[in-house]
């Protein structure tokens, strides 16, 4: 779930929030591969659909978008492959999940 969901759902215990981030740099490239463009267009397109997110979490929460105690794990995926992800995100929301049910 997206733009937003942390809030919707913040402070069930069954949730488990997490983010994906990555520097702008790796976030232009990705763009450029995937829509097969331009450093210049993928870096307006990376800077217009960030302000876009940042800003509909504003308006619709009152809540910054980048404020890490809204997340239970943050990972790096400029650094960490999908695979890599996908495993830490399984292992540490079992994790959770049995802290909580205590």
């Amino acid at each position: 779930l997206g733009r937003g969901g942390n809030f919707i759902l913040e402070g069930l215990p069954s949730v488990f929030r997490v983010k994906l981030a990555a520097p702008e740099s790796i976030l232009i490239e990705r763009t450029m591969e995937h829509d097969k463009i331009d450093r210049a267009k993928a870096k307006d397109l990376v800077s217009e659909y960030t302000s876009y997110r940042k800003e509909f979490v504003r308006q619709y929460f009152r809540r910054d978008i980048n404020e890490i105690t809204s997340y239970d794990l943050i990972l790096n995926t400029g650094t960490l492959k999908k695979a890599e992800c996908a495993e830490i995100i399984v292992r540490t929301a079992s994790d959770f999940f049995l802290k909580t049910k205590k």
